[in-house]
């Protein structure tokens, strides 16, 4: 693996997925999630920090994905290994915070479906650099 194969795989990856969480929360589901919103959730969300998860997520799912078998077309196999990763990192972490915050139960499953696209996507982003 090229180190700046990687990491222009990486950062690509990380740009998809903050476009679309930035259009999907901001603009099209942000009347559902205002309803659904959690009371401990904070006024302002800490950006810096969402920022800095998306960089971890999709460096580390860019790390996995080099690793696997790339067999088939390449935007199919990426959209599997990052819908899976995406299943693997947030369906039991909504567990968590369901079972800590008070999220409606409708919000809990459309989040949890909402990563598993959005992570197949960046998925599809990393595969388009390492074909």
């Amino acid at each position: 693996m090229k180190f700046s194969k990687y990491i222009y795989a990486a950062r690509a990856s990380f740009l998809a997925m903050f476009v679309l969480s930035t259009i999907w929360y901001l603009f099209l589901m942000a009347d559902f999630f205002a309803q659904h919103r959690p009371a401990i959730a904070r006024a302002a969300a800490l950006i810096q920090y969402i920022v800095l998860g998306y960089l971890i997520l999709a460096a580390l799912m860019t790390f996995v994905y080099q690793m696997t078998n790339k067999t088939g077309r390449p935007a199919a196999h990426g959209f599997k290994v990052g819908a899976l990763l995406g299943l693997i990192y947030f369906f039991p972490l909504s567990f968590g915070l369901y079972a800590i915050w008070q999220i409606s139960a409708p919000a809990f499953l459309v989040d949890s479906l909402w990563h598993l696209f959005e992570q197949g996507v960046g998925g599809v982003v990393f595969a388009q650099i390492y074909k």
